[in-house]
């Protein structure tokens, strides 16, 4: 905008000043020269700016599609802290579909859905680990918004109950651990590790974490993520 300005004054000046100039001028030849080089530099102002006005308009386009949500995926790690475990390659196992759910303080609900599988894997010597990935199950809901909407989310629940057996985890062990990771457009932008339940609370059903302060930050943090890269 400021060269757009510049040139209009620059073109401006030159009219004024071309005209006091050849005002009284005899020669009509001189005349002629001033008007046709006052011509060419016009054209290439405004040459000048609709270029920059092209540009300035690609420039904002592009700062709006950095601020939309056009991806979100949920990844949840499930550990169950076990002895002595023999470390295993990663398993999947397809067929059961998990759903999680993120909740505005205005309590809107937005599902989030794995496509029917999951993988497993004995990570360590005490770490049984189950990872599950999720997409919006209504994208349209979600996705196309602003990313400053996420900062509304404030509760995150799941529900594992069902997942106890087709994990293989022992049902008499209660000390388990979950992982929360967020990635918007691609991009790590919250990691929770350890999110907290008593032992045995896995088992019990649905479970709902608190996650308002993490999707506050969320904008700055992507920003950041976006220029560093």
């Amino acid at each position: 905008m400021n060269k757009i300005i510049i040139f209009g004054v620059i073109s401006l000046i030159c009219f004024i000043g071309l005209s006091l100039l050849t005002k009284n001028s005899q020669n009509k030849l001189h005349i002629i020269l001033w008007w046709l080089c006052f011509i060419v530099v016009f054209l290439i102002s405004v040459r000048a700016v609709v270029n920059e006005y092209k540009n300035q308009k690609q420039i904002n386009s592009l700062e709006k599609r950095v601020n939309i949500i056009n991806s979100l995926e949920i990844r949840v790690n499930l550990d169950e802290i076990t002895q002595k475990g023999k470390q295993g390659e990663k398993n999947t196992s397809v067929g059961i579909q998990s759903v999680v759910a993120l909740f505005t303080k205005d309590k809107i609900r937005h599902r989030f859905v794995t496509d029917f599988q999951f993988s497993f894997q004995q990570l360590s010597e005490n770490i049984r680990r189950a990872t599950f990935i999720y997409i919006p199950e209504e994208p349209t809901k979600i996705l196309g918004r602003s990313i400053d909407y996420l900062k509304q989310i404030e509760i995150f629940s799941c529900n594992y109950k069902k997942f106890i057996d087709p994990l293989g985890f022992n049902k008499n062990n209660e000390n388990h651990k979950i992982n929360l990771v967020i990635l918007l457009n691609g991009i790590e932008v919250i990691s929770l590790n350890n999110l907290a339940i008593t032992k045995g609370q896995l088992y019990s059903g649905q479970l709902n974490f608190n996650v308002s302060d993490s999707f506050k930050g969320i904008s700055v943090r992507y920003q950041k993520e976006i220029e560093s890269k």
